[in-house]
């Protein structure tokens, strides 16, 4: 009986694929890139240049691959907000937070004592209901020659104006310009602050 050696099969040794590929995809045109600028020095033509390429199958089909090549990288492009980054990334996302409501501040006025009045930096001018101004005893204001101009587009002519009403803000008394308004019922926020206030008051 002869006895068979068993062949036993060794695999080739292991190379490993590079690294990042996409990084000498640059390399790569390059070369072509190189190679299709020396070819096209040495020729020669006295025609169109597109009726040369329409001759030369090899480099029609390397101009057109370049081409659409480009066209597939800027078609597949989408750019995300930072809020889909995030959270493909597996980054942190800022939480929702709720409405805080309106910004008031307590500000007692003469003998009255408001607990919310409401800080509008939208507002130009500061305004209060005329029947705080009548509580506060005032029944004839100085007239101003403007209107009001609401979020609606509506128009609202004031029937006056009080000056230099002492708003006390913290510890710290304000003389305050205020525009007396006609409403059909006191809001619950009765004083609007608006930009002059804030920016005097701080």
């Amino acid at each position: 009986n002869i006895k068979r050696k068993e062949t036993l099969f060794v695999p080739p040794p292991y190379k490993p694929p590079l690294p990042f590929p996409g990084r000498f995809k640059k390399q790569l045109v390059a070369k072509y890139k190189g190679l299709f600028d020396k070819v096209m020095a040495e020729i020669e033509v006295r025609m169109p240049i597109l009726d040369a390429f329409m001759l030369i199958p090899p480099y029609q089909k390397f101009l057109k691959d370049a081409i659409l090549e480009r066209t597939k990288e800027v078609q597949g492009m989408v750019v995300l907000s930072q809020e889909c980054s995030a959270i493909i990334q597996s980054q942190a996302v800022a939480k929702k937070l709720g409405d805080p409501g309106s910004f008031t501040l307590p500000c007692p006025l003469g003998p009255l004592s408001f607990k919310n009045c409401m800080c509008d930096l939208g507002a130009s001018v500061s305004i209060m209901p005329m029947t705080v101004a009548k509580r506060l005893g005032f029944s004839e204001y100085k007239k101003c020659n403007f209107s009001l101009v609401l979020a609606d587009r509506s128009i609202r002519f004031p029937k006056g104006m009080l000056e230099d009403m002492p708003l006390k803000v913290g510890n710290v008394v304000v003389p305050t310009d205020f525009i007396i308004l006609e409403m059909d019922e006191e809001p619950k926020d009765p004083l609007i602050l608006g930009r002059p206030l804030l920016a005097t008051a701080g």
